[in-house]
C-alpha cells in the first residue's frame, strides 16, 4: 500500500505549499487558490469544495489581502512566478478525483441493500499511517452506507466475527503467507495489489455488498481518475520531492511509474510548448487589446473577461450610444442596459469598460444580496492600497453587526471613491433597483464624480428617479446574426463560407431567436456536434432536457456563460409562478395567444382582480418578458398601451414549460375555463360590433385553435365558432363560409354549433346564396328556442338575421315579423347590445 501522499489526495503536497514565496497560506486557502488557478468560477469551486460561495469569496478576499492584489488574475500571477504551479495544479486534479469519489460513495449507498454490521480486519505489519487509515476507511465505508467495524485481528475472536459479514485486509506485502487458518474462511483483500486507495475502499465494498453488482458505478469513477490522471502527466514532480515506501515493492512500482511517464510527458511537453506558442500568437489580440488605450499605471479593476476578438460580436453602435449618455464630467451620470436574458448586456457592458482609461473601474454582480455585498468588501479591498487602510479593512471587516459592518464598508468606499474622479462603476445583472439602493452612489458630494451603468432585464427601472437614462437593446439584425455565427464556426479555420452555405445559414439563422446567445449557442453546438441545421431546429423544437443540458457544457466550454437562454427563461418563469399561485394561469392564457399584440383587457375578463393583473404585468417587465407595444405597430384606432407582446420564442418555451410543470391535459380544468373565457370574451365583442378590437383578436383565435394537442374537440368548436363570427363581421364573408362549412362536419356541441349556422347563414345571405342562407337560419333558431330558450342574444341576432334574408327574397311581411320579434328581445333585456337593437 502506498504511502499518504498518494493514499490521500485531499492532502497531496500540503508541507509542500504552506508557505509560497514567503506569505503563509492555510490549506482551504491552497484549495481556492488550486480553483483559482483552474479558472473556476465562484459556485464551481464551492459545489467541489462542499463550503457556502460566501466562504470562497471569504477566501479570495483573504488571499488577496496577502499578496496586495486586488483580483483572481492577480493571484494566478503570483503562482506563475513561483516553483509550485506543478503542485498546484496536482492539487486541484486530486480535488476534483476526490469529489468524483464522494459521489460515487452516495450513489452507492442509495442502491445497497439493508446489511448487519460489518467486519473490517486490518491484519499485518503496522505501518506508521495506520491509524490514519484506519479513520478514512470508516468514514468511506460509512458514506457507502456500510455499519463498519474495523479492528486488528488479534482484537476479535472467530465467533463473534461469523455474526456479520467479514473482511481481512491484509497490510503488508507477504502477509498473505502468514494468515492464521481460523481467518481462512473470510474474504481477503491484499493492500498491496491496489496502487490508490480509491481502489482499495470499492474492492472492500465488492465484498462487503456482494452480490449488489457495483460495476457502473465504478466504471463511471475510473473514467474519471484515468482523465484527471492523463491531464496531469506534465504535472509530474522531481523524485526527491515524492515520498517512497521502504519497501522493495513499491520502489519497484514507482520505478516503473517514472520511467513510463518520464516519456510521456517529454513528447507531451514538446506538443503542448508548439500549441501553445500557435495559440498565443493567435490569440495576442485579446479583448483587452483590441486597438484599445493600454489601462492607466496604477488602476484599480475588476477581471472584466470578453471574448476574443476573432469571436466578440462588434457592438460600436451601443457603445457610441453608452458614451454619448455619459460624456458629461459633470456629478454622476447613470444608464441602465435593459432588455431579455441573452441579448449580450453584460459583454456589452464590459466592453465599453475597456474601452475607458478611468483610474477606478469595478463590476458588482448584483444577481443576488450575498454576491453584491462580496463584489462591494472586494471592490473595497481592493482601494485598501496602502498597509494601514488594508489594517484598517480587515478590522472593519471582522465587525460582527452585518448592518454596522455595512455602513462603514459604504463609508469606507465613499471616501476611497472620491479620491478618483471620473471613476466608472457596473452593477451587472440587477432584479430591482431595492436591492442595490445602499450600494448605488447617488450624492456627488460624498462618492465623487463618475459614472454608472446597470445591466437588468427589470424594465421598471426606467421609473426610477436614480437612473438617467435607458437604452433598450435591440435584437441582432441579420447581418449581425450571420457575422456573429460565422465568427464563431469559422474561428481556427481559414476558410470562409462559400455562397451556397452562406444562403443556407442566412435561412437557418432565420429560424433561430435574434439574441446574441441564441446565436452563439447554435454555432458552438453545430460545431461541436457537427450536428446538420435541420436536426438542430427539430431538437430545438423537442425542448428535450438532454438537449439542453448538452448546450450548457458547451457553453461552459465556450466562455463563462452557463445558462442558456431556455435556462435563463424557464428560471424566471418560475420566480413569476412562486410570488402568486394565479399567475400560473394568467401566463398560460398568455402563451396560448398570438405573442402580438396582447389585450391588456383579455387578461382583466379573465382575472377580475384588476391589482392582481397590475401585479402580474409588473413582474412581466420585472423578467424582460413582456414590452408595451409602441404606437407605430398598433393598429390606428386602439390607444397606447392596451395591448404588449412577448417574443415569440420566449412564448414557445412558456407554453412547453407550463405544459410541463401543471401536467396539462386535453381535460384540464385550467385549459376549458381559459377556453371559455376566451369564447365569451370574443363573443362580446361581436356582438358589440367593436371592428378595431375583433381585428387584433383574429390572429388570437386562429393560433389558440392551433394548440390541438391541448384542446378539447369542444373546445376547438367553441373558439372556431367564435372565429367565423369575427370574420362575418369584418365582411369576409368568404372565410366565414370556409371556416364554418367544415366546422359543422364535426361540430357536436349544441350551443356552438347554433351559433355557427347563425353566422354560417348570415354569411351565405352577404354571398347571395338566400335559399342556403333561409335553410341554415332556421336550423339555428330551431336549436336556440328548444335548447338555449334563455340565450337571447343568439336568439335576437338569428332572427334578425333572418329577417334581412326573408326582406331580401321578397317576403316583406315575413321579414317584418323576424324583425319585430328581435327587437322585442332587445327592448326587453336592455343589456342587450344597442347596436344590434339599432
Amino acid at each position: 500500500m502506498q504511502s499518504n501522499d498518494h493514499f490521500f489526495p485531499p492532502n497531496i503536497h500540503g508541507e509542500d505549499l504552506t508557505v509560497i514565496q514567503g506569505v503563509h497560506f492555510t490549506p482551504r486557502e491552497i484549495d481556492a487558490i488550486s480553483c483559482f488557478i483552474k479558472v473556476r468560477g465562484t459556485s464551481k469551486i464551492s459545489s467541489l469544495l462542499s463550503i457556502s460561495p460566501n466562504t470562497v469569496i471569504a477566501h479570495s478576499r483573504n488571499i488577496m489581502l496577502k499578496l496586495g492584489c486586488n483580483s483572481r488574475e492577480g493571484i494566478i500571477d503570483f503562482i506563475e512566478q513561483s516553483q509550485t504551479l506543478p503542485l498546484i495544479r496536482m492539487r486541484y486534479g486530486n480535488l476534483v478525483t476526490y469529489a468524483a469519489f464522494e459521489k460515487c460513495l452516495k450513489d452507492i449507498s442509495k442502491v445497497k441493500k439493508k446489511t448487519k454490521q460489518a467486519y473490517l480486519i486490518l491484519y499485518g505489519e503496522k505501518p506508521p499511517d495506520k491509524p490514519i487509515l484506519s479513520e478514512h476507511l470508516g468514514n468511506h465505508l460509512k458514506q457507502a452506507g456500510i455499519n463498519i467495524n474495523i479492528e486488528e485481528a488479534e482484537n476479535k475472536t472467530i465467533d463473534k466475527l461469523k455474526s456479520g459479514k467479514t473482511v481481512v485486509l491484509l497490510l503488508g506485502e507477504g502477509d498473505r503467507e502468514k494468515i492464521p487458518k481460523e481467518l481462512h474462511v473470510f474474504d481477503f483483500i491484499d493492500a498491496s495489489d491496489h496502487q490508490a486507495y480509491y481502489f482499495l475502499v470499492f474492492e472492500i465494498l465488492k465484498k462487503l455488498l456482494h452480490p449488489i453488482n457495483l460495476t457502473p458505478y465504478l466504471q463511471n469513477f475510473h473514467h474519471q481518475y484515468m482523465d484527471m490522471t492523463k491531464a496531469s502527466v506534465n504535472e509530474r514532480l522531481p523524485l526527491h520531492r515524492i515520498k517512497t515506501k521502504k519497501r522493495a515493492f513499491y520502489k519497484k512500482i514507482q520505478s516503473l511509474q517514472i520511467k513510463k511517464w518520464a516519456f510521456i510527458s517529454a513528447v507531451f511537453c514538446a506538443v503542448l510548448a508548439c500549441y501553445m506558442f500557435h495559440i498565443f500568437k493567435g490569440n495576442q489580440k485579446m479583448s483587452i487589446a483590441q486597438g484599445q488605450e493600454e489601462k492607466e499605471e496604477g488602476s484599480i479593476r475588476s477581471d472584466l473577461p470578453i471574448p476574443i476578438s476573432s469571436v466578440l460580436l462588434e457592438r460600436s453602435e451601443e457603445i457610441t450610444q453608452i458614451d454619448e449618455k455619459l460624456k458629461d464630467p459633470k456629478g454622476i451620470q447613470t444608464i441602465a442596459l435593459v432588455g431579455p436574458g441573452g441579448l449580450g448586456k453584460t459583454i456589452l457592458s464590459r466592453q465599453y469598460a475597456h474601452h475607458q482609461k478611468a483610474k477606478v473601474i469595478w463590476e458588482l454582480n448584483a444577481e443576488t444580496p450575498e454576491t453584491l455585498k462580496s463584489s462591494f468588501e472586494d471592490l473595497a479591498t481592493a482601494l485598501a492600497q496602502t498597509e494601514k487602510d488594508q489594517k484598517f479593512l480587515i478590522g472593519l471587516l471582522e465587525i460582527r453587526d452585518a448592518r454596522t459592518r455595512e455602513k462603514k464598508l459604504i463609508r469606507c468606499v465613499k471616501q476611497h471613491l472620491k479620491l478618483h474622479a471620473h471613476w466608472l462603476l457596473i452593477f451587472d445583472n440587477v432584479e430591482s433597483f431595492q436591492d442595490i439602493q445602499n450600494y448605488f452612489p447617488q450624492d456627488v458630494a460624498t462618492w465623487g464624480q463618475g459614472r454608472i451603468l446597470l445591466t437588468t432585464r427589470n424594465s421598471n427601472i426606467q421609473n426610477n428617479k436614480y437612473v438617467k437614462d435607458i437604452l433598450h437593446l435591440k435584437e441582432l439584425n441579420p447581418t449581425q446574426k450571420l457575422a456573429l455565427f460565422t465568427k464563431i464556426i469559422t474561428q481556427g479555420n481559414s476558410k470562409p463560407l462559400v455562397n451556397t452555405q452562406e444562403n443556407e445559414t442566412k435561412q437557418f439563422l432565420e429560424k433561430i431567436p435574434s439574441y446574441p446567445l441564441d446565436i452563439s449557442m447554435a454555432a458552438y453546438y453545430i460545431k461541436t456536434t457537427n450536428i446538420s441545421y435541420d436536426l438542430f431546429l427539430q431538437e430545438v423544437s423537442k425542448n428535450n432536457k438532454l438537449f439542453t443540458n448538452i448546450q450548457e457544457k458547451i457553453l461552459k466550454e465556450a466562455g463563462d456563460y452557463i445558462k442558456t437562454r431556455y435556462g435563463i427563461i424557464t428560471l424566471s418563469l418560475q420566480h413569476l409562478i412562486d410570488s402568486h399561485k394565479e399567475f400560473s394561469n394568467l401566463l398560460l392564457f398568455m402563451c396560448l395567444l398570438d405573442s402580438q399584440h396582447i389585450p391588456r383587457s383579455l387578461l382583466g375578463s379573465y382575472q377580475r382582480d384588476i391589482q392582481l393583473v397590475d401585479a402580474f404585468i409588473f413582474d412581466l417587465k420585472k423578467y424582460s418578458l413582456v414590452t408595451n407595444d409602441s404606437l407605430p405597430s398598433l393598429p390606428p384606432s386602439l390607444p397606447l398601451n392596451i395591448t404588449f407582446s412577448m417574443h415569440r420564442s420566449t412564448q414557445e418555451i412558456g407554453l412547453a414549460y407550463l405544459t410541463k410543470v401543471l401536467k396539462l391535459e386535453k381535460n384540464s380544468p385550467i385549459l376549458q375555463g381559459i377556453a371559455k373565457n376566451f369564447e365569451a370574451y370574443v363573443t362580446d365583442f361581436i356582438e358589440k360590433e367593436d371592428l378595431s378590437k375583433l381585428r387584433l383578436l383574429i390572429s388570437h383565435c386562429e393560433t389558440f385553435l392551433s394548440h390541438k394537442h391541448l384542446l378539447t374537440k369542444g373546445t376547438r368548436d367553441s373558439i372556431s365558432s367564435a372565429l367565423g363570427g369575427v370574420y362575418l363581421s369584418l365582411g369576409n364573408y368568404e372565410k366565414t363560409k370556409e371556416l364554418l362549412e367544415k366546422e359543422l362536419l364535426v361540430v357536436r356541441n349544441a350551443l356552438s354549433r347554433a351559433r355557427a349556422l347563425s353566422y354560417l347563414g348570415s354569411a351565405y345571405g352577404d354571398l347571395g346564396d338566400y335559399g342556403k342562407a333561409q335553410h341554415v337560419l332556421e336550423q339555428s333558431l330551431f336549436m336556440y328556442q328548444k335548447h338555449f330558450p334563455e340565450n337571447y342574444t343568439g336568439m335576437a341576432r338569428t332572427l334578425a338575421y333572418l329577417g334581412n334574408v326573408h326582406r331580401d327574397l321578397g317576403n316583406y311581411e315575413k321579414a317584418r315579423d323576424l324583425l319585430e320579434q328581435s327587437v322585442a328581445l332587445y327592448e326587453k333585456h336592455p343589456s342587450l347590445n344597442h347596436i344590434g337593437n339599432a
